[in-house]
């Protein structure tokens, strides 16, 4: 630990604000490291960077010095905050589809009406969905892009893709924003047709 360290983890346990800020301020770019390589559904870059600085937060309040050093108790806080976020808003995620697209069987019926229970809308949605997973399967997308698609959506990093598809990190990321490019475009074109169909 740098000099002084033990001393302000000791301080901000106790509630000292200025020490707190101190610690976050020295391992900041730790903190944002530990969010690179991940993707958030639904969110950005700079959310998963906040998750990171939250577990650097947390780390401060946890940390007992029999732990070890500081930092690598810090590093595997603020990386478990950014897995725990893409987790839940990949469970998210497959909640909102579940609920947009039942699949039959008991209270299925009776469950609220909305958006999301008008036959109309199902249809639309199966329909975009239909049409994207067709859009992907054939040929919309390199092999590379998706393979980093599916590996993006079970939360595997950057560097994990990277090793499986046996290429760089840089190669996986721009596969990702070509990716992400093409999705947004086809998605567009949908909503674009939807729209002069209506």
């Amino acid at each position: 630990m740098p000099a002084g360290e033990p001393e302000l983890v000791r301080r901000a346990q106790g509630g000292d604000a200025l020490a707190l800020e101190a610690l976050v301020a020295r391992h900041r770019n730790l903190a944002c490291a530990q969010a690179r390589g991940l993707v958030l559904p639904g969110g950005t870059a700079e959310d998963l960077r906040q998750e990171a600085l939250a577990g650097l937060v947390e780390a401060v309040r946890r940390f007992r010095p029999e732990r070890g050093p500081f930092r690598a108790f810090a590093a595997v806080m603020c990386r478990r905050a950014c897995q725990r976020a893409v987790r839940t808003a990949l469970q998210r995620r497959r909640m909102r589809v579940t609920d947009a697209l039942p699949l039959g069987g008991e209270g299925t019926e009776a469950a609220a009406s909305g958006p999301a229970q008008d036959p109309v809308h199902r249809a639309i949605v199966r329909e975009e969905l239909r049409a994207l997973g067709a859009f992907v399967r054939g040929g919309g997308l390199s092999g590379l892009e998706r393979g980093v698609l599916q590996m993006s959506v079970l939360g595997l990093s950057y560097a994990e893709q990277a090793r499986r598809l046996g290429c760089t990190r840089k190669a996986i990321d721009n596969a990702h924003q070509r990716c992400q490019r093409k999705i947004a475009g086809r998605l567009g074109e949908s909503s674009a047709l939807l729209g002069q169909a209506a």
